[in-house]
């Protein structure tokens, strides 16, 4: 006969191709059935005790299975319970929803034109306004990401402007500072999946190259100390507060 796997010639009590290992299921299903006839021979020839202690161990062993198939089903009955207790959880309210949606049919608008129009000062200041009725509403704003690393280099701009003057009281820590300038700094490490504007690449570039200033003149962050910055963030795309805070202890020393 012909193997219908790749085509070799076998013999006809072959229960497998001893070319490519196909199964010959005629033939596989006869030997099978021989084997299983055989089993049954021999149980029958065993002495009475001995097909006892047989049936026995095979009793148990399926005993075990199903009490095992049972314990899983069960585990997976309580994960899908508790998934489907998480889900309702954290659903949102209709309510909710519908008022949120309707805010962003409404402000969404006034943001884009602000935004349009580069008034990034009034942006913050309509967000500060309607914060408590916003929800979680700015973070789906298109331009949600772009304003609130404007804002960091303002903050980081009005330090500067203390430290100048000398003006103790409204002075950030320098972890605060080296956090707020290294959102803007390596903004493309940790907001990978933001599809950024043309525009917008152009002005953080800028903003960018000031807070690297900042950070040398203002914070006294050393070189071996930026780069260790720059390594965790490019590892692990975010900068640990706590990273922060250890290398502004070494700045004060």
């Amino acid at each position: 006969m012909i193997c219908k796997n790749c085509g070799g010639k076998l013999e006809e009590q072959y229960s497998y191709c001893p070319y490519c290992g196909c199964v010959n299921e005629l033939m596989a299903d006869k030997h099978y059935i021989n084997e299983m006839k055989n089993i049954s021979r021999d149980l029958e020839e065993l002495p009475e005790e001995t097909r006892e202690i047989y049936q026995s161990a095979a009793r148990k062993e399926i005993n075990k299975t199903i009490r095992i198939i049972l314990i899983i089903l069960g585990i997976l009955f309580i994960l899908i319970f508790l998934s489907g207790l998480l889900a309702l959880s954290f659903r949102e309210d209709p309510k909710t929803m519908e008022k949120e949606l309707q805010w962003e049919r409404e402000y969404f608008p006034v943001l884009d034109e602000l935004y349009e129009n580069k008034e990034y000062d009034k942006i913050l200041s309509f967000m500060e306004e309607h914060y408590e009725d916003s929800g979680q509403c700015y973070y789906l704003w298109d331009n949600y990401v772009f304003i609130d690393l404007y804002a960091r280099y303002q903050e980081c701009l009005r330090q500067k402007e203390i430290m100048d003057n000398k003006i103790e009281t409204g002075k950030y820590s320098d972890a605060v500072l080296i956090y707020d300038s290294c959102q803007v700094i390596y903004y493309r490490q940790m907001n990978r999946e933001h599809k950024w504007e043309t525009k917008q690449e152009k002005q953080l570039s800028l903003w960018s190259d000031e807070m690297e200033a900042f950070l040398r003149e203002y914070v006294n962050l050393t070189e071996e100390q930026t780069e260790l910055l720059e390594e965790f963030i490019d590892n692990n795309g975010y900068l640990s507060y706590e990273l922060c805070e250890k290398l502004e202890k070494q700045i004060r020393k």
